[in-house]
């Protein structure tokens, strides 16, 4: 069935503006539950922004509490309201909103805690990826879960209303404008159903074509060897990585990469949980 027509700021091409980013960029994190790392990927993030990323103003954290931010990483507790497995990006949405109700500032960067920074470079000068176009994709792409249900609903949103179509959910940083980001939510309906995929709305909306491009996600969702990824990342800006990905040689990547003590966090990195299994102690380090 046809979706009804949704509702969206008022458009036109002529009137898309490229993003001014000011000195100090914000950074966003939406934190959620369900680490298997005890929350290392967030430290691991946090040491690559405070390693390679200048320019930075003040870290949000928002939703959960990992228990070793420091002062100049200001939390926001927010509890999900909304289901994780049909509508996680609602949740995401409202962890934005908590933020942008508490000091944020006029630009900000979207992350989350799997996202690594891997060259030196100024917050204001994060590129914005697509993924190419979603009309270019065979109709089979949006047959796979709730994350391709939530792209096909965005998909038929921007056909909707005749915007382009790039697909902006790749895993790295995204600069977004708060004014602008209210703009876009505030007549949406991003609660219901499987939701909608913000940062490819936002991408659609406000990015004129000079200011996108488009690059192979750099996330690492299979099992690597260290010189596999040491190759794959030696000339990258960015890595991510999900459960998949996260093996021995991925966290001896990171290891390697990046500091264990930086500003951002306090204390020693989270200890590892351990369990008893046949009498044996079994590390998931």
């Amino acid at each position: 069935p046809c979706l009804p027509q949704t509702p969206l700021p008022n458009f036109q091409a002529t009137t898309r503006t490229p993003h001014v980013m000011t000195p100090k960029t914000d950074i966003v994190y939406v934190l959620g539950k369900g680490s298997n790392w005890a929350n290392r990927e967030i430290w691991y993030s946090l040491a690559s922004v405070d390693k390679n990323l200048k320019g930075v103003g003040q870290i949000f954290v928002v939703g959960e509490n990992p228990g070793f931010l420091s002062d100049k990483v200001k939390y926001i507790k927010v509890v999900e309201q909304y289901d994780p497995q049909l509508n996680p990006a609602a949740n995401i949405i409202t962890k934005l909103l908590a933020a942008a109700d508490n000091g944020l500032a006029e630009n900000f960067l979207l992350m989350n805690d799997d996202f690594v920074i891997l060259q030196q470079m100024n917050a204001a000068d994060v590129p914005v990826w697509h993924k190419g176009k979603f009309s270019d994709y065979p109709d089979s792409y949006f047959n796979n879960g709730n994350y391709r249900l939530r792209m096909q609903k965005t998909f038929k949103i921007l056909q909707e209303r005749k915007l382009p179509d790039y697909n902006f959910g790749v895993h790295i940083p995204m600069p977004i404008n708060t004014a602008k980001m209210k703009h876009l939510l505030a007549p949406l309906d991003w609660k219901s159903g499987v939701g909608i995929s913000f940062r490819t709305l936002y991408g659609n909306l406000y990015y004129t074509e000079s200011e996108i491009i488009q690059k192979k996600d750099p996330n690492v969702n299979d099992h690597h060897s260290l010189n596999q990824l040491k190759e794959r990342f030696a000339d990258k800006p960015f890595m991510s990585y999900n459960d998949k990905g996260l093996n021995r040689p991925l966290k001896a990547f990171l290891k390697d990469m990046l500091p264990e003590e930086h500003k951002y966090c306090t204390g020693n990195i989270p200890e590892l949980p351990q369990r008893q299994t046949n009498h044996k102690r079994i590390s998931f380090r």
